[in-house]
């Protein structure tokens, strides 16, 4: 699982069932800032000499979500349901499939490495 995915899963709430739909930037943001650090541990990214990753964090964050999420949903970790709020507006309800194993995961030391 990418360092992307596990924070994904980390913006699930577990009392509630599922993610906040007011923090999709925040999320977006979070997931970007994932995805950045592993290309710098792979050593990919060049900082030296450049005007920073901030861009890369805030330009387009809502769109984070949308890649990370599908490749969770492609692997079993979550599932998606069309759902109506207050009768009229749909909306995509992602729900984490075992939020048992989840909550064991979140624990300190329980077993999620970066």
């Amino acid at each position: 699982m990418t360092l992307a995915q596990k924070l994904y899963l980390l913006c699930y709430t577990v009392k509630k069932e599922k993610f906040q739909l007011d923090n999709a930037q925040g999320r977006g943001q979070l997931l970007r800032a994932g995805a950045m650090t592993e290309l710098a541990r792979a050593g990919l990214p060049d900082a030296t000499g450049g005007k920073g990753w901030l861009k890369f964090l805030h330009d387009k964050a809502h769109t984070a979500e949308t890649p990370i999420r599908d490749q969770l949903l492609a692997s079993g970790d979550v599932v998606m349901t069309r759902e109506k709020e207050l009768g009229a507006i749909s909306i995509n309800r992602v729900s984490v499939v075992h939020p048992d194993s989840y909550l064991a995961s979140r624990a300190v030391g329980g077993g999620w490495s970066a």
